[in-house]
């Protein structure tokens, strides 16, 4: 049985030393996609590729993030979590078990991580 992952495109962007945010692209479409348990981190990529129509010779990272309740006093939030192999998809899909919201953000291009000045007290 496969559970919908919703992708949201966008890129993260470091703020501070200690946060992070997800700027969410507003040109692009969200999507909800079926992925199963037993499912690659390679037929997810392909499912993403052909979601947003994207052939190889393009980068294409998925990150998710932990929940607020994760994150240490003082974040904005946790860092990123990166999705490069069938571990880090199984993990992915651990987590969803408690946390069906989590979602999978997708970054389209050579631009994964903008990083902002450190703000001035």
């Amino acid at each position: 049985m496969g559970q919908f992952v919703k992708l949201v495109v966008g890129v993260w962007e470091q703020v501070g030393q200690r946060g992070w945010l997800f700027l969410e692209d507003p040109t692009e479409r969200k999507y909800e996609i079926v992925v199963h348990e037993n499912q690659t981190y390679v037929s997810l990529m392909d499912l993403v590729r052909t979601r947003y129509s994207v052939g190889l010779e393009t980068a294409v990272t998925l990150t998710y993030e932990f929940p607020d309740w994760m994150k240490a006093d003082g974040d904005i939030s946790t860092p990123p979590v990166d999705v490069k192999e069938d571990g880090d998809f199984e993990l992915f899909m651990s987590i969803r078990i408690d946390l069906p919201s989590t979602t999978l953000m997708v970054t389209i291009g050579k631009e994964v991580v903008r990083s902002l000045p450190i703000p001035k007290a």
